[in-house]
């Protein structure tokens, strides 16, 4: 059986830094709407597998963003991730995944600091178990 599905969400995320003595870093906070697509396939009887790729269309990214530090910038994501799932019992499933997310800025360099460009990177693991009726 194969089930495929569109999601449109929200995502909010937000790094500081408190002490800007030993590191004058600018926050990142994003906001994007989260356009995601995914499927998800039975292997066997009670084992299935299931991926996403989500498509962020950033709204904000926080300090980073402003044309103050780097120069105005450009702003791109892209999730991705994988969960493996087996049924323990009926509707219980434990699962095992993965989750890669990626922030792409380009800036246009008129800012007080020099950068053409800067990548966030994050990537998590995921063990649970989900309840489905």
């Amino acid at each position: 059986n194969l089930v495929v599905r569109g999601n449109l969400g929200y995502l909010m995320k937000s790094w500081s830094f408190s002490d800007k003595t030993t590191l004058d870093v600018p926050g990142v906070s994003y906001s994007a709407i989260n356009l995601t697509l995914g499927a998800r396939f039975l292997i066997i009887d009670k084992a299935n597998v299931e991926g996403n790729i989500s498509f962020m269309m950033p709204l904000d990214a926080g300090d980073i963003a402003s044309a103050d530090f780097y120069g105005q910038a450009t702003l791109m994501g892209l999730r991705f991730n994988v969960a493996f799932g087996y049924e323990v019992l009926k509707g219980v499933e434990v699962l095992a995944g993965f989750d890669y997310t990626r922030f792409d800025f380009t800036f246009d360099g008129f800012g007080a600091r020099t950068a053409d460009s800067a990548s966030d990177q994050y990537i998590s693991f995921l063990l649970g178990v989900r309840y489905t009726m």
